[in-house]
């Protein structure tokens, strides 16, 4: 959605309820709770990310970083990266990540700075099963 010069913006033809509204630029973000018919003010914060490494990964490896709290669920691939990867345009806050590789996988609850990086040394273990 495209906002005026204020970063104003309106939306119509939605049924009576409550909502939550994000918005986001590449570099920031905001999210707040909205009743139909109130305004709503959104201040942006900056965004983080999160880099890592996880141990002995040579090849393809999957980085899942998950917080129901606030509504970002999301997946990407890396590939020969030597174990290393980084995740761009997080709000801050506290994830939850998974790296599986190579049938082994780690998991770990980071903390994601505003504006900021927060690094991560995760160590793979294989599954039991």
């Amino acid at each position: 959605m495209v906002t005026d010069a204020t970063g104003a913006f309106v939306v119509t033809g939605l049924p009576v309820g409550d909502y939550t509204v994000h918005a986001s630029t590449p570099t920031g973000a905001a999210s707040a709770k909205a009743t139909l018919d109130a305004s709503v003010n959104l201040t942006l914060a900056p965004l983080g990310k999160l880099s890592g490494t996880i141990t002995g990964a040579k090849r393809r490896l999957r980085v899942s970083i998950s917080s129901d709290e606030l509504d970002v669920h999301r997946s990407e691939d890396f590939f020969a990266t030597n174990g290393a990867f980084v995740v761009s345009g997080l709000p801050a806050g506290t994830y939850e990540v998974v790296v599986n590789v190579d049938g082994a996988s780690a998991k770990e609850s980071v903390t994601v700075p505003a504006g900021g990086e927060q690094a991560v040394v995760l160590h793979a273990e294989k599954d039991p099963h």
